[in-house]
């Protein structure tokens, strides 16, 4: 099964040939254009502790305060909070500067 379109040619290849294929592009690969290549990456952020994520009863334990405390601050937006799947998860940064702007507001 060919198929031509400006200059690009697909045809089915055994996977066995295939990767054959990619292991010879890559040990053909010069250190340099490995070099390239790796410097076109963007940089991934580093994820420090601030940024873990961290469940609904490790925010109750760290506040000190209720299920419903915290459900009633997460629905008036005081505390972001992220769902993965039914989940809720907080960022313990996120939720120690939430935590000094409810503060100020009480004073």
């Amino acid at each position: 099964m060919e198929s031509t379109s400006a200059n690009i040619i697909l045809t089915s290849i055994p996977r066995s040939e295939f990767k054959e294929i990619i292991r010879e592009v890559i040990r053909e690969t010069t250190p340099e254009t490995l070099s390239e290549i790796i410097g076109k990456i963007p940089p991934q952020p580093v994820q420090t502790k601030e940024d873990d994520l961290i469940r609904i009863e490790d925010v109750i334990k760290l506040l000190g305060i209720s299920k419903v405390t915290l459900h009633h601050w997460r629905k008036q937006g005081k505390l972001t909070y992220y769902k993965i799947g039914k989940i809720v998860y907080f960022k313990e940064r996120e939720v120690m500067e939430s935590l000094k702007k409810i503060d100020l507001c009480k004073k």
